[in-house]
């Protein structure tokens, strides 16, 4: 899938990437947006990206694996890498975000050992409204994992799993919340853990080190 020149928009629609064959994505430098992305490929094939993406809907792995490419990607629904799929970060940066005027919940859920480069949220919520964020697995991020949201309330839910940061774990304002979650800070490297221009506690259930 290739755009050379010219609008795209994906609409309502759903693109969904199949095959046994190797695949690449390429919206090129201008915007370009999707509603639902999903990746259901055979075998061992992989969907490569070489642009940054931006799905205004959800991203799905369903099966097969999606490379990265060390870019930026922006989704404003569900994150999911089902367990049939793998997510290769290769370093690059998933932003959650999207407009939210109503109360309503994003998923996040990674599969078959997937992890995220860095991991932010820019959220546009309606003030007096509340979003939920949901992690349905554990989570590992390489680098920077970051929660900031404009507007409205963002409550964010980690579960019980074992979540493992290795870059700095930082709230940016007072109006997202956390009250529970299992963090490790498993970086090689210092690294910052708390709110900044905020004025709410940071609530774990536990807080390991991994290291001094």
């Amino acid at each position: 899938f290739k755009r050379t020149y010219g609008f795209f928009s994906g609409d309502s629609s759903t693109f969904t990437f199949v095959g046994g064959d190797d695949q690449i994505v390429d919206v090129g430098l201008s915007s370009a947006t999707f509603n639902r992305f999903v990746v259901n490929k055979t075998g061992s094939s992989k969907l490569t990206a070489d642009t940054g993406l931006n799905v205004d809907g959800s991203f799905v792995v369903q099966s097969g694996t999606f490379m990265a490419g060390g870019y930026s990607d922006y989704v404003g629904g569900d994150f999911l890498i089902e367990s049939d799929g793998y997510f290769e970060h290769d370093n690059g940066t998933l932003y959650l975000d999207g407009y939210r005027p109503s109360w309503g919940t994003s998923h996040v859920k990674l599969s078959n050992g997937s992890r995220l480069g860095y991991l932010m949220t820019s959220f546009n919520i309606t003030a007096a409204m509340w979003h939920y964020l949901q992690f349905d697995t554990p989570l590992i991020v390489n680098n920077e994992f970051q929660l900031a949201s404009t507007g409205g309330s963002l409550q964010v839910y980690p579960g019980t799993y074992s979540h493992t940061i290795n870059g700095n774990f930082r709230i940016f304002g007072s109006d997202v919340y956390m009250s529970s979650g299992n963090f490790t800070l498993g970086g090689a490297g210092t690294q910052l853990v708390g709110y900044t221009n905020g004025w709410n506690t940071l609530e774990l259930t536990t807080f390991t080190v991994a290291g001094t």
